[in-house]
């Protein structure tokens, strides 16, 4: 869902976040946002990472940042979000299933 306020600091967006090798999305009730990596992003991994059980789990968190549509000649998500301001970040209340094959 994309939060009601805007500011300086952007769009204020409430979704679920994964970083993994290297790219991170953002996932809300009607759009994914590919998440521009910069220090913002990097921090908001790493304080992810305590309410994580796999690298691949989600978390639910509420950043502001600004919206950049997709350049109408390249290949990715419709939007991408640079990330301003982490908000809050929470243990996703989604389901984290993960089908896992092997003996691990």
């Amino acid at each position: 869902m994309i939060a009601l306020t805007s500011c300086d600091k952007g769009e204020l967006v409430k979704g679920q976040f994964i970083y993994y090798d290297g790219a991170a999305v953002l996932q809300t009730d009607s759009i994914v946002y590919g998440v521009i990596i910069n220090d913002k992003a990097l921090e908001l991994d790493k304080l992810s990472k305590q309410f994580k059980k796999e690298d691949t789990d989600m978390v639910s968190v509420e950043l502001r940042g600004i919206l950049i549509p997709r350049p109408e000649n390249e290949e990715g998500w419709d939007y991408s979000i640079d990330i301003k301001e982490i908000v809050n970040v929470s243990e996703s209340k989604e389901d984290n299933d993960i089908i896992k094959f092997g003996d691990e």
